[in-house]
């Protein structure tokens, strides 16, 4: 549950927050005072996620969501259009039938298989309310409601448990899970220090099933990587590997 601008878990005895010290202060500070009572949780069973919905400052309604994983109890957020509400249910399965006349999608790039339900009736779905377009089923798709998908994940502060050290870092292998072909742009970085903004090279664009992605960024004692979606959006991130060249200390 959301309180105070802290997000809470019980199990019928006291609660303890599981975002102190990782989500909290961040939460608070961007959550808009005025506006903060329409927050709302919403629960997504299919990536056994919690979506914390909140109205960013300045806005009306909620357009940031904090997601908690319970399973691998860890948060991301992403941004969300105007949404209001929320409710988690069985849907009907007689829309999304993927019958070829209905599909609207580039057939280079369809993910679907012909005459394939693209959710299982019998799975509890996230049903999500908006000001406009009033109702969206989560998780269903490869489009934001006619729009393509696009996402980044960043990765700051990298030292190495040596933080003096001045590195560059040249090349990187993410390895994703997903479509091949796909192609997504890498970013390589660094900053002199942990709370700086990194400094990002050119960016590389890296297609899945390559080996590497070659870019060298400014040295810096604080690396930093970053990977935003160009081509598909039907991408995990499993690990990365980083190559690394090591410097002086100044």
């Amino acid at each position: 549950f959301l309180s105070n601008g802290d997000v809470r878990i019980h199990n019928g005895g006291p609660s303890e927050s599981i975002a102190d010290g990782r989500v909290r202060e961040w939460l608070g500070n961007s959550m808009d005072s005025d506006y903060a009572a329409r927050s709302f949780l919403a629960i997504n069973p299919k990536k056994n996620e919690v979506w914390v919905c909140f109205p960013t400052t300045g806005n009306t309604s909620c357009d940031r969501a904090l997601v908690w994983n319970w399973q691998s109890d860890t948060w991301g957020d992403f941004s969300i259009s105007s949404m209001t509400c929320s409710a988690t249910g069985l849907v009907a399965s007689t829309i999304g039938s993927g019958i070829i006349d209905d599909d609207t999608d580039v057939i280079d790039s369809d993910v679907s298989a012909i005459d394939e339900n693209e959710y299982s009736p019998n799975q509890a779905r996230l049903v999500l309310g908006f000001t406009t377009p009033l109702i969206g089923l989560a998780e269903t798709g490869s489009t934001d409601f006619g729009t393509a998908v696009e996402f980044m994940l960043e990765k700051r502060g990298i030292s190495f448990d040596d933080s003096d050290a001045i590195k560059v870092l040249s090349s990187s292998r993410p390895q994703f899970k997903g479509i091949a072909g796909a192609e997504v742009s890498i970013y390589h970085g660094s900053s002199m220090t942990a709370d700086g903004e990194p400094t990002y090279a050119s960016a590389v664009t890296f297609t899945q099933g390559d080996n590497w992605a070659n870019a060298f960024a400014r040295a810096g004692r604080y690396l930093a990587w970053k990977c935003v979606s160009t081509d598909y959006p039907l991408l995990s991130l499993r690990s990365i590997d980083l190559d690394v060249k090591g410097g002086g200390r100044f």
